[in-house]
């Protein structure tokens, strides 16, 4: 686009010289006219003057041939009329410096329409130009405007994957603390858990020796029960057993006391035990909680990391896409251009090729006159051919008609000597018929055969010449209407070929002014729109960054770069491309 601006901008000095030139043809046309008007106003003056010259030398004569001088009437009136004669040359002198100021200005004022004709298409050029060059501008302007949106965009994007990343990395650390703090109270639980187990075992051991005294004491009483039931037998027995029963009772009180009361304590430390594993419980519900959210966390920070990283690809995509347009543009451009310079080549083609068509169409109009001519002689050679062959077939039905009648003749002759040489054989039984009679009617068998012959072989070859030169005449007649028809096809191909190339200069035109008048329009909407949603953009960003800090909470807006919308430049060239794809322009399309 540079180049092409430059390339822009040495036209427009160019064009800007070819204005300054005009301009100074146009005021010298101006002066020479003002000198010429000038002229002229003098050289009507000197007319004037002359004009009173001759009216006062005229009056001057008058006087004289009033007065009737006598001696000097004649020298007077010689000098007068040399004098007149001299005033009418001047005068033819002065008609003919005045036509030619007359031609001068005449020719002054077309170079000077000719001057304003050049200057209204210069400056049209120039503002045609100027227009293209402010389009380019505006282009180059978007095109640095967008590239500097999408570097700040980077510049952000970097700046927000730094933070993320930061996050991430507090993220880690503070989950590989709470991890380790996690698996050291792990740990203790698990000691306290085996502690636990342990005492549960001294517990149940406990209990079961509880159970044995207190079966014991249940035996023990039974005992008693049976000694006061049963009879007195032997009072000392007794006595020893009641003694040993209630040293043993105040022993199994004693231990039964102390283990209730260690039962007691166990109880009790199990309860405080049961609820330490509670509260291990709930830290170990915590810390599993928040090795979820770690865990979610990292999920999140990598997926804002993948959604970073997927950002700055897709501004690197954009700006490439961005450039893709530039140079699809740029060679848009190049192609309109060249395309039509291939429109006026085709069309300077079509109009050499048109007039050459009427060169061909005069000359084959003229070779079918000449094979009309033709034709018609033919036509009446064949009728002239076919009258004589009449004539001919009119000649062999009247020499049928002859031998039919010599044949007549001949047959009642030959009855005739039948008859008489019947008679004569009755008498005899031999006819005799004279040599000469023999060999004359032998040698008009054979004439009237070969006569016979030849008229049929005549016949035969003129029936032939007439079939042949009618089928000469019908070829011929037949090359000249595809001849005719051929010049028809390409007469309309021609047509056909040049209402195409004015349908699609049209529809250049058509294309150019909607892709200018669409350009334009987006050039007015890209001016309104940036400001607005970068300022936009950045309110977002600003006010989401002051927000809750948790990942949870996370939505990162779009750079500006994302709330800028895309212009989508309309192809016209495809179309183009597809009008003329294919299609060469040269003379061996059209002159077959």
């Amino acid at each position: 686009q540079e180049s092409e601006l430059h390339i822009a901008k040495r036209s427009m000095n160019k064009f800007i010289g070819s204005v300054k030139v005009a301009e100074d043809v146009k005021s010298q046309a101006g002066s020479e006219l003002h000198a010429a008007r000038r002229t002229a106003e003098s050289m009507k003056s000197q007319i004037q003057v002359l004009r009173a010259s001759i009216e006062a030398e005229l009056k001057k004569v008058r006087v004289l041939s009033e007065q009737k001088w006598n001696g000097n009437f004649h020298s007077r009136l010689q000098e007068v009329i040399y004098q007149y004669n001299e005033v009418q040359q001047e005068l033819e002198l002065a008609k003919l410096d005045l036509r030619k100021l007359q031609q001068d200005m005449r020719h002054a004022l077309e170079i000077k329409t000719k001057a304003e004709l050049q200057t209204v298409e210069f400056i049209a050029k120039a503002r045609a130009d100027s227009v293209a060059e402010s389009i380019l501008r505006n282009k180059v302007e978007e095109a640095n405007e967008e590239h500097v949106l999408v570097e700040l965009a980077t510049i952000e994007a970097t700046k927000e994957l730094r933070a993320v990343e930061a996050e991430i990395e507090a993220n880690a650390a503070h989950f590989s603390r709470t991890k380790a703090e996690s698996q050291w109270k792990i740990r203790e639980l698990l000691h306290e858990l085996s502690f636990l187990k342990d005492l549960e075992a001294t517990l149940e051991l406990t209990n079961s020796e509880i159970e044995v005294l207190q079966y014991e004491l249940t035996l023990m009483k039974e005992m008693e029960g049976i000694s006061q039931k049963a009879p007195k037998r032997t009072h000392t027995s007794l006595a020893q057993l009641i003694f040993m029963t209630e040293e043993d009772d105040l022993a199994a009180s004693t231990e039964l006391a102390s283990v209730i009361t260690e039962l007691d304590q166990s109880k009790r430390e199990l309860q405080s035990l049961r609820e330490e594993g509670f509260r291990c419980m709930t830290s170990m519900d915590i810390i599993r909680k928040e090795l979820r959210q770690a865990s979610t966390d990292t999920a999140r920070s990598k997926g804002l990391k993948e959604q970073a990283e997927s950002r700055s690809e897709g501004l690197n995509s954009k700006l490439l896409k961005a450039r893709k347009e530039l140079e699809s543009a740029t060679a848009a451009e190049e192609n309109v251009k060249s395309i039509f310079s291939d429109l006026v080549a085709t069309l300077t083609q079509l109009s050499t090729e048109a007039k050459a068509a009427k060169g061909e169409k005069e000359t084959i109009y003229k070779e079918i006159q000449k094979i009309k001519l033709e034709i018609q002689e033919i036509g009446i050679a064949t009728n002239e051919s076919e009258q004589r062959l009449q004539l001919a077939l009119q000649d062999l039905e009247e020499i049928k008609a002859a031998e039919m009648i010599t044949l007549e003749t001949l047959s009642i002759l030959s009855e005739k000597i039948v008859m008489t040489r019947a008679a004569s054989s009755q008498r005899s039984p031999s006819i005799t018929i004279s040599s000469f009679e023999f060999e004359y009617l032998k040698a008009r068998a054979e004439g009237a055969d070969e006569i016979a012959d030849k008229k049929v072989a005549a016949a035969k070859a003129w029936v032939e010449a007439a079939r042949t030169a009618e089928k000469e005449i019908m070829m011929k007649t037949e090359a000249a209407e595809r001849e005719i028809q051929e010049i028809k096809v390409t007469q309309e191909q021609e047509l056909d070929n040049i209402k195409k190339t004015l349908a699609a200069k049209k529809v250049v035109e058509a294309e150019l002014n909607k892709w200018k008048i669409q350009e334009s329009e987006k050039l007015q909407i890209a001016a309104s729109m940036p400001k607005k949603n970068q300022g936009r953009s950045m309110s977002v960003r600003r006010s989401r960054a002051y927000g809750t800090p948790s990942p949870a909470h996370w939505n990162y807006t779009r750079s500006p770069s994302f709330s800028l919308k895309k212009k989508k430049k309309k192809m016209v060239i495809p179309d183009l491309a597809r009008l003329f794809k294919g299609r060469k322009f040269g003379k061996d399309q059209y002159c077959k």
